[in-house]
């Protein structure tokens, strides 16, 4: 924060950034709906419309789908995991990995009334894999702006939590 209480300007650009990537990725590649998670499986970016899938259970079981086939991949293939694309009857999805441990999870329409929709643009049909350097390039800006930050706002906000929690329930000033 600044003196004044205001928030610089800056901050949260690269943030912004980040979201606005994976949404443009979403809209560009003809996925239905798109999430942008850490190593941790919380979701940071979103884009799309999820429809009636449960967003929560889509990347939770996307998170773990990748993080095992990721554990897997050296023994497996001797080398590490990037991508993985798992087919069905009505729908796909891609998972790729995104700088700094994240991971992109888009999900496709793909059954044969979707295929054959002129509305829906993109560059990834069945077979292929969807461009995602836009959101990798947004989260190695986002890593760098984060080693650049100086104290303040929301930097150390699980810290400044803990001890607001303490101070309220355990009289503690």
């Amino acid at each position: 924060m600044t003196d004044s209480g205001r928030v610089p300007e800056q901050r949260g650009v690269p943030e912004a950034s980040l979201r606005t990537s994976v949404r443009d990725t979403v809209q560009r590649e003809g996925a239905r709906v798109g999430f942008l998670f850490d190593d941790s499986g919380m979701v940071s970016a979103a884009g799309g419309n999820p429809g009636d899938l449960e967003p929560t259970s889509f990347v939770s079981l996307s998170f773990a789908q990748f993080a095992a086939a990721r554990d897997l991949a050296p023994e497996a293939t001797g080398g590490e995991l990037s991508r993985l694309a798992q087919v069905g009857g009505r729908c796909r999805f891609v998972l790729s990995s995104i700088f700094g441990g994240r991971t992109l999870a888009l999900l496709f329409d793909d059954a044969p009334e979707a295929l054959h929709d002129t509305r829906k643009g993109g560059s990834s049909g069945p077979g292929s894999y969807p461009d995602v350097m836009d959101v990798d390039r947004a989260a190695q800006a986002l890593s760098e702006a984060g080693s650049r930050r100086v104290e303040g706002l929301g930097v150390n906000w699980s810290r400044d939590a803990e001890g607001e929690i303490d101070r309220i329930f355990k009289g503690e000033d």
